[in-house]
């Protein structure tokens, strides 16, 4: 099955909601089930790009979930012509 990477951006990940709601229960959860189904096949699969104001907090929530990508500029990410969401 092709799978298609799709760069989410997610700001505010150190606080309680993003990091509960928005990356574990929804990001994480997609990923740990393959991504989400399309009719062609494939798959959309979700790579999430961490953002916060922390370096240290946003470094070990990487390191905890085996993220790569996570940045304290949040305009940086959204300029990266990867991350389309």
């Amino acid at each position: 099955m092709a799978r298609k990477v799709l760069y989410v951006a997610v700001n505010g990940v150190t606080g309680r909601m993003g990091y509960r709601q928005h990356l574990v229960r929804s990001l994480l959860s997609i990923r740990e089930q393959g991504g989400v189904p399309l009719a062609d096949g494939s798959a959309v699969y979700p790579e999430p790009v961490l953002v916060g104001r922390s370096e240290t907090r946003l470094r070990e929530i990487a390191e905890r979930h085996g993220l790569a990508r996570w940045s304290t500029r949040l305009d940086d990410v959204l300029a990266d012509p990867e991350v389309e969401v």
